[in-house]
């Protein structure tokens, strides 16, 4: 008797708005794991795989594949699996994602092994967390321009040494499933560019080889490829802000120093001090009589218009005081000197 496992997938675009102006161009999701998750659904055959997009901050996006298939099948003769051959490729299949064009990808992982949030319930219970196990030894990861292609263990989980659990750890098909389970982890990053709807996931697909368990001889023969081809995820972004850096400033109004301000209100005043009588009506008929009218008339005759023997007899009283200053000066003498003489002839007389 032979029994036959053959892993299939089959994704379905997803979405769910989003805050920061980012909205998922899919069907609604089965589940929605995070409030920023962006994307989150299973697919395929006996859903054997789920896809997560959350948005990080920004324009990045956490992206989580995680790969359910399991071909494994438990030993008659003790506790445990009889292990898929690698060669001729049993054990492994090759998962390949094609991100968008212009989208940046990092911080690419692979692990091993999911919780579910029901464990045993059903295979399709929501993710409750990613235990990150190490990957085993032939599972591996490379990226190639917009091509991720990723070698997973569809087998029962062998850890990073390549020892496999045993069908008593694994417990129910569903945690089984889970145990075994491969995830991988990458980050996308928008351009500033990009606006609209853009594609984060343009597609996958998965190749690996069916096989059959021969229940007599107690080995696994390969069968034939099986690939399968899945469609992607989108959202829609705004147009990214312009750095800040490049916004253009507008130039200051240009103003002059105050020197130069002073000067100018100056020469403005001055100006408009000449224009003045132009615009007024009496300038305009006799602008002579405002000349006139402009200049004191002198209540003295000026120095240039006085007399010779005037400008001498200044000379002199400015050198000798003024006339009646002088005179008095004349006759005080004179009457002291009359006063003594009168005085010494009567003195004689006595």
């Amino acid at each position: 008797m032979r029994k036959t496992f053959a892993g299939t997938i089959a994704l379905a675009a997803a979405g769910l708005m989003v805050s920061g102006g980012l909205v998922a161009a899919s069907p609604a999701p089965a589940h929605a794991d995070h409030p920023n998750t962006v994307c989150s659904f299973w697919g395929g055959e006996a859903d054997s795989f789920h896809v997560r997009v959350d948005w990080l901050a920004g324009r990045s996006f956490r992206v989580a594949i995680t790969d359910f298939t399991l071909v494994s099948q438990a030993s008659l003769t003790g506790d445990a699996f009889v292990p898929l051959p690698l060669d001729p490729s049993l054990r492994v299949g090759a998962n390949t994602v094609e991100v968008g064009e212009g989208l940046a990808v990092s911080d690419v992982t692979i692990s091993q092994a999911v919780a579910l949030e029901h464990a045993g319930a059903t295979p399709t219970d929501p993710i409750a967390n990613y235990l990150r196990i190490g990957a085993a030894p032939w599972e591996s990861v490379e990226v190639s321009g917009q091509a991720i292609s990723w070698v997973q263990d569809i087998d029962a989980r062998s850890d990073e040494r390549g020892v496999q659990l045993t069908p008593s750890a694994g417990g129910p098909p569903a945690e089984l499933r889970a145990a075994s389970a491969g995830v991988l982890d990458f980050t996308l990053t928008l351009p500033d560019t990009a606006s609209g709807e853009v594609t984060l996931l343009s597609g996958l697909t998965s190749t690996h080889t069916d096989a059959t368990f021969d229940d007599e001889a107690g080995t696994w023969e390969p069968g034939a490829p099986h690939t399968l081809a899945v469609p992607g995820c989108s959202v829609t972004v705004e147009a990214a802000d312009p750095d800040a850096t490049t916004r253009e400033t507008p130039e200051p109004t240009a103003e002059a120093p105050p020197a130069e301000r002073e000067n100018g209100e100056r020469d403005r005043a001055e100006a408009g001090a000449e224009e003045a009588p132009a615009r007024g009506e009496s300038a305009a008929a006799d602008p002579e009589a405002d000349q006139d009218r402009a200049t004191p008339t002198p209540t003295t005759t000026p120095p240039a218009q006085r007399s010779g023997s005037e400008r001498e007899q200044d000379a002199r009283i400015a050198e000798a005081g003024s006339p009646s200053g002088l005179l008095m000066i004349l006759i005080a003498g004179g009457a002291a000197i009359l006063g003594m003489t009168l005085l010494a002839g009567s003195r004689r007389c006595l």
